[in-house]
């Protein structure tokens, strides 16, 4: 029976018959979907992981003993403790966002205002982002929900720029508009541009590393805009 399998720890997805840990980081507590006589089994927790993986969102759990992980999913059973063996339960509904998923985030956002901003020559471009290298490529067609990377895994469609609308591609929302090139950009006119992109102050920030602070005082004419700033969203 093939089983539709997903890595809780590193998010790799496979299909096989039978598995006891992940084939890319040998994490143990993998999360199988399958049929048993007409009924769909661990489907809801199946999709809790491909959920929490896409949103770049890890839930902490937590053994008796003290050990702590931060995997993607929710409610998930049978995740044992790799110190003493028991079975570790979810911490409360608390999102822990480990660095490597920090960098894929401030990525993501960083490419995806330049997606946004950038002169578009064709109807539509697609930014698709690897899961396993963070590698990002913009396509002018759409070639699928997925692409093979030059890494060997899989990269993701993210976001969908059609007719100068930039649109979420997991949730098919208007994330805001291509805004086109100005000489001089001043405090209120990225305070708009902020605005459209859905980002606030610390999000814009951190995609900078700047303070929300810093953007506060350049969005009220306090200080100077830095030049790549200037560049990303002209």
């Amino acid at each position: 029976m093939d089983k539709n399998n997903i890595c809780p720890n590193c998010g790799y997805e496979w299909n096989s018959k039978d598995t006891k840990a992940c084939p890319k980081c040998n994490f143990t507590g993998i999360v199988s979907s399958y049929k048993d006589n007409g009924f769909e089994v661990n489907v809801d927790e199946f999709k809790s992981v491909v959920e929490d993986r896409n949103n770049r969102k890890r839930t902490q759990y937590e053994c008796s003993c003290g050990y702590k992980i931060n995997i993607y999913g929710k409610g998930l059973h049978g995740i044992t403790c790799s110190h003493c063996f028991k079975n570790m339960a979810e911490v409360g509904d608390i999102h822990i966002q480990s660095d490597s998923d920090w960098n894929y985030n401030r990525k993501l956002e960083r490419a995806r205002i330049e997606l946004a901003a950038s002169e578009q020559s064709t109807k539509q471009r697609h930014l698709y982002m690897c899961l396993s290298c963070d590698k990002t490529t913009v396509q002018k067609t759409y070639d699928g929900e997925r692409i093979s990377c030059d890494c060997g895994g899989e990269m993701m469609i993210r976001y969908s720029l059609i007719d100068g609308e930039l649109y979420n591609a997991i949730t098919g929302e208007v994330v805001g508009k291509k805004r086109k090139a100005t000489k001089a950009i001043t405090g209120n006119q990225l305070k708009d541009f902020r605005k459209n992109q859905g980002l606030n102050q610390a999000e814009l920030g951190g995609m900078f590393n700047l303070t929300q602070q810093f953007i506060s005082q350049i969005e009220n004419g306090i200080r100077p805009l830095p030049d790549d700033i200037k560049h990303a969203i002209n």
